[in-house]
C-alpha cells in the first residue's frame, strides 16, 4: 500500500516541539518512508540523505543512502535536461527567426531584382513598339532603338524574343516595299550575329522570311508590269529566280515591250552584264540608248563604257574584219551578256568598214555612223565600274552632290572600227591605227595603235521585237 508522502513538516516536528533528537531508528524509519515514497521532491532527498548520513551502519542504511544519492542524481539529471532542451528549443527558436529573416530578406532581393529585370524587360518592348510605329523618328533615332532594346533583351536572357524581332523586321520590310533592305538585313543581322549560332529552328524561320519576301516582291512586280512599269517591274524580277522559266518570261517580256514602245534617244535595257560590281551582286540589266528605228528593228548603243579591251592582240595591219576585238565581241562577250532568248533578237546586220562588208550581230560604230546617231552626245561617256576596274583609261571628275564629294569615272577614249595604216618607226612594215572618241567627244584622227590596252568598248546592236 502506497503511503502518504510525507513533508519536512513530518519529518521534524520532533524537534520543533522540542522534544530533542530523533533516534537511529527514527532516522531510518523517516529516511525509508522518503524513499519509498517515489517522490521527485529533490528537498526530501537531501533530507532523507542527511539521515541517513548520520545512523551509518544501521541496518542497510548504507544501501538506502545509495539509493537516495541516485534519486537525487537523477533528480538534478532531469532538472538540467530539461534547461537544456529549453535553452535549445530557444536558439532553435532564434534560429528560425534568424532563418526566415534571411529568407525574408533573400526574397525581398530576389523580388526586387525580378522587378527591375520586368521593368528592363518592358521597357526593351516598349522601345520596339516605338521604333517599329513612330514615324516621327529619323532612321538613325529608330535603329537606335532597336540596338539598344536588343542589347537589354539580350542581357535578360531573351534571344529568341530578339531573333522573333528581327524576323517581324523583315516582313515589315517586305511589306513597305524595302525588298534589298530585307535581304541585306537578313544576310547581316540575322544570319551574321557574333557569337549567335541559329537552331534548325532558327533556319526553318529565316527560309519563311525570305519566302515572305520574295512572294511579295512577285506581287509587286506583276501589278508594274500590269501597269507597263517595265523597268520598276524588272528591277523587282531581278530580286527573284531568272533562270525559273515563268520569271524568265516575265524578264523578258519587261525588256521586249519597253524597246518595242520606244522612241529615239530613249534609254532601254537588254542583257546583263557586271556594271557596279557590287560584292555578292548579280549581273545588272544593261542600259542602251535608241539611235535608231527601222520598223520592228532598234538600233541600240551601250550608255556606259562596258569594258576595256585592245582592238587586236597585235600591232599590225588590221581592219575591223580581221581583228580580235570583233571575235570577242561577238564570242565570249556575246555569251556573257545575253541568254538564249535575247540571242534570238539579236539581228545580224551587215556593215561596211573601209570598203569591206561584214556580218555581225555585235559591232562598234565608225567613225560615220557615231557622227550619224550620236551628233553632240559623244563626250563625257561614263565609265562602268567593273571597266574601272578592268583598267579602262579614266577622267575623275569630282562634284559636291547633296553634300557629298561624288567622283565620277567618264571615258577617255573608246574604240570606234575605223582603221588606218602607219609606217612603223625605221622600218618598211607597216600596222594599223585605229579611231577613238576622246573625253571631250571629239574623234582622234591619230587614234591609238590597235594593240593600245586602257581603251574602252562601247558595243552596239540591232535588236528585233516582233
Amino acid at each position: 500500500m502506497k503511503k502518504d508522502n510525507p513533508t519536512n513538516q513530518d519529518v521534524f516536528k520532533k524537534t520543533a516541539n522540542g522534544e530533542g533528537a530523533l533516534t537511529e531508528a527514527e532516522c531510518y524509519e523517516q529516511a525509508k518512508q522518503i524513499l519509498e515514497a517515489s517522490s521527485e521532491n529533490l528537498a526530501l532527498y537531501k533530507k532523507a540523505q542527511e539521515l541517513l548520513e548520520q545512523i551509518s551502519g544501521y541496518k542497510n542504511s548504507a544501501k538506502l543512502l545509495q539509493e537516495c544519492n541516485d534519486k537525487i542524481l537523477a533528480i538534478n539529471l532531469k532538472k538540467d535536461m530539461a534547461k537544456r532542451k529549453k535553452k535549445k528549443t530557444i536558439r532553435n527558436a532564434i534560429l528560425g527567426v534568424a532563418v526566415v529573416v534571411v529568407a525574408l530578406l533573400v526574397a525581398s532581393a530576389v523580388s526586387t531584382q525580378k522587378s527591375a529585370d520586368q521593368a528592363k524587360y518592358e521597357a526593351a518592348l516598349e522601345a520596339l513598339e516605338e521604333a517599329e510605329t513612330n514615324t516621327a523618328l529619323t532612321k538613325k533615332e529608330r535603329d537606335k532603338k532597336y540596338k539598344n532594346a536588343y542589347k537589354t533583351l539580350a542581357e535578360l536572357g531573351y534571344v529568341e524574343e530578339v531573333f522573333n524581332n528581327r524576323i517581324h523586321r523583315v516582313k515589315l520590310m517586305a511589306d513597305n516595299g524595302q525588298y534589298a533592305e530585307a535581304f541585306s538585313f537578313i544576310s547581316t543581322d540575322i544570319r551574321k550575329q557574333e557569337g549567335v549560332i541559329l537552331t534548325q529552328a532558327n533556319e526553318l524561320a529565316i527560309d519563311e522570311a525570305e519566302t515572305y519576301v520574295k512572294s511579295k516582291i512577285l506581287v509587286d512586280a506583276d501589278a508594274k508590269l500590269e501597269a507597263k512599269n517595265f523597268y520598276a517591274a524588272l528591277d523587282l524580277y531581278r530580286y527573284l529566280d531568272v533562270n525559273d522559266p515563268a520569271i524568265a518570261e516575265k524578264v523578258e517580256k519587261c525588256q521586249t515591250e519597253s524597246i518595242k514602245t520606244s522612241n529615239v534617244g530613249d534609254i532601254v535595257r537588254f542583257g546583263t552584264y557586271e556594271v557596279n560590281c557590287e560584292t555578292g551582286d548579280f549581273d545588272e540589266d544593261v542600259e542602251w540608248i535608241v539611235v535608231a528605228k527601222d520598223g520592228n528593228k532598234f538600233l541600240l548603243v551601250s550608255k556606259y563604257i562596258l569594258d576595256t579591251n585592245a582592238f587586236n592582240s597585235t600591232y599590225s595591219t588590221v581592219t575591223w574584219e580581221n581583228s580580235s576585238i570583233r571575235s570577242w565581241l561577238n564570242g565570249a562577250f556575246t555569251a556573257k551578256m545575253f541568254n538564249e532568248d535575247e540571242l534570238s533578237r539579236l539581228t545580224a546586220t551587215e556593215i561596211e568598214t573601209n570598203g569591206k562588208k561584214t556580218t555581225d550581230k555585235v559591232f562598234l560604230l565608225s567613225k560615220a555612223e557615231a557622227e550619224k546617231y550620236l551628233g553632240g552626245k559623244l563626250a563625257s561617256v561614263e565609265n562602268s565600274a567593273y571597266a574601272v576596274l578592268r583598267g579602262v583609261s579614266s577622267v575623275e571628275v569630282e562634284e559636291e552632290v547633296g553634300g557629298k564629294d561624288i567622283t565620277t569615272y567618264f571615258s577617255a577614249g573608246w574604240w570606234l572600227r575605223d582603221t588606218y595604216e602607219v609606217d612603223l618607226a625605221e622600218t618598211t612594215a607597216k600596222a594599223s591605227n585605229v579611231l577613238t572618241v576622246t573625253y571631250d567627244g571629239a574623234i582622234s584622227e591619230n587614234g591609238h595603235a590597235a594593240s593600245q590596252s586602257g581603251i574602252g568598248v562601247r558595243p552596239a546592236i540591232w535588236v528585233t521585237i516582233d
